[in-house]
């Protein structure tokens, strides 16, 4: 009886302090979403404002880092966490596109898979259900693989310059937010 009561009082003490922990993280987390709004805000970015993945082309920038861009009326600007801000006016900017692919993947994780002889031997001697359960068809496991690149063709600094992004999260954005600049509508304004 001295055991159960023991072992209970650790299960409860253990109990207090993963709860503890659950709530120290929570309040972390919520202390940096704060700060990052505050952040944001400081520099004239919308609150909602999110983090997009750069790879290279903005003069002084490290290649590789997360940036926070904003597209306003007038211009799109890029936030990085050391607080450098570069601001393109939107007139600079010619094209933005998306290049790439978009891959589904799908793999197969275990089940086998028998022959119509060895399923109809089974079936004759186990039943019906001992013949499915043996031929079981493998799980899958299908990911989304994104290879695309959200490109940025824009006049920096006199140079026509190509400014790149991973994935089409940028370029989603930029369609809500400056949809006469993205090169499939400019040529058919061309045409």
């Amino acid at each position: 009886m001295a055991f159960l009561g023991i072992m209970t009082v650790i299960f409860l003490v253990f109990l207090m302090i993963y709860t503890m922990g659950q709530g120290q993280k929570e309040r972390e987390a919520f202390k940096a979403k704060a700060n990052q709004k505050e952040y944001l805000e400081k520099h004239g970015f919308f609150s909602e404002s999110r983090p997009f993945n750069y790879i290279s082309g903005i003069p002084g920038y490290q290649q590789k880092q997360a940036l926070f861009v904003m597209a306003d009326n007038n211009s799109l600007k890029f936030l990085d966490k050391n607080d450098n801000m570069f601001t393109l006016p939107i007139s600079d900017v010619n094209f933005y596109s998306i290049k790439g692919d978009l891959k589904t993947i799908t793999e197969f994780v275990g089940g086998k898979k028998q022959g119509v002889g060895t399923t109809m031997v089974t079936e004759g001697v186990f039943g019906t259900a001992a013949a499915m359960k043996g031929n079981k068809q493998p799980l899958s496991n299908v990911k989304t693989v994104d290879e695309r690149r959200t490109i940025i063709n824009a006049d920096i600094d006199g140079e026509n310059t190509f400014v790149f992004f991973h994935k089409g999260d940028l370029y989603n954005y930029l369609l809500e937010r400056i949809p006469q600049k993205e090169q499939s509508f400019l040529t058919m304004q061309k045409a």
